[in-house]
């Protein structure tokens, strides 16, 4: 039963050497380190697997094509008089380049139309992409806009061809796991099984995942009325009357702040003179009747 030691080790070393990039196999190739003491007793019938499943290996990178995998991005603020119809004419024209909406939020005043707003994010596909977006910014006058595009050729091919070699090295241990004879080989081969399996499926969802990013294109739209629109920019003056310009609005804005002080201190200011004047009234006049008693006094005693 020397075969089987034999073969999964070539197993552990072809997928080693697939996925050097990215280490997706490490722990599955100490797995099958810890469980070789059963595993590699079974005898050589996966050889004849080896020749063709590297073939088809070999085929399927080779199939790999350089076809370019760009994630498209954009951004859209777009100023309309009514914004619960430029969403029902966005979401129409999403659908017939075959999109569909994938976030939705507006801000709609029955009373006062004149502060609605919406924000949509729109996935197209990259053929439908141009028109879609030329269309969009027709709904009304564009305020903004702006586009990415992110190359992730290289991920997909990276993903792609990890992934064949995984889907290999499954195939390699699933013929060890119809080989094996003790229950100490079925079950150190099933748990080799179950860690590529693993590594196949999370391989496989990071594939479907690049490519819908590839294939939809997500635009970000921002419908707004004109009372809800941003104010325009405005250039910032530079120059000797700008400086003084500049100068003179701190000088007022000083004494403006100055002046509310005062305003706003005064009346508290009259109070306390109010208060002031009665608390001296208030000791004056004891002093004024102790002087009046003391002048009567002297004049009896005199």
């Amino acid at each position: 039963m020397k075969g089987i030691r034999v073969a999964l080790a070539g197993v552990v070393l072809a997928v080693a050497t697939g996925c050097s990039s990215g280490g997706g196999d490490t722990a599955a190739s100490n797995g099958s380190s810890n469980g070789s003491s059963n595993v590699q007793r079974l005898a050589g019938g996966s050889r004849a697997v080896r020749p063709a499943a590297a073939a088809a290996a070999g085929s399927a990178s080779a199939d790999i094509g350089l076809e370019r995998a760009v994630v498209r991005t954009a951004e859209l603020t777009v100023r309309t008089g009514d914004v619960g119809a430029a969403v029902t004419r966005a979401v129409g024209i999403v659908r017939s380049g075959r999109g569909y909406v994938a976030a939705q939020q507006a801000n709609l005043d029955p009373a006062d139309h004149g502060r609605d707003s919406a924000n949509l994010v729109l996935k197209v596909p990259g053929a439908a992409y141009d028109g879609v977006f030329t269309s969009l910014q027709g709904l009304g006058t564009t305020l903004s806009r702006s586009q990415h595009a992110d190359d992730v050729t290289g991920n997909v091919a990276d993903v792609t061809s990890r992934l064949t070699t995984q889907r290999t090295s499954v195939a390699r241990v699933r013929t060890l796991l119809a080989r094996a004879r003790t229950i100490g080989e079925v079950v150190s081969v099933e748990s080799e099984l179950t860690k590529r399996e693993a590594t196949l499926e999370s391989l496989q969802a990071r594939l479907h995942a690049l490519k819908g990013q590839t294939n939809f294109a997500t635009i970000t739209m921002t419908l707004v009325t004109p009372a809800t629109a941003p104010p325009p920019r405005r250039a910032t003056a530079t120059g000797f009357l700008a400086g003084l310009h500049a100068g003179w609005q701190a000088l007022a804005t000083v004494v403006r702040g100055g002046l509310t002080a005062v305003g706003a201190l005064l009346p508290f200011g009259i109070a306390l003179l109010l208060l002031g004047g009665v608390a001296i009234a208030a000791l004056r006049l004891p002093r004024g009747r102790l002087l009046a008693r003391g002048a009567r006094r002297e004049e009896r005693a005199g």
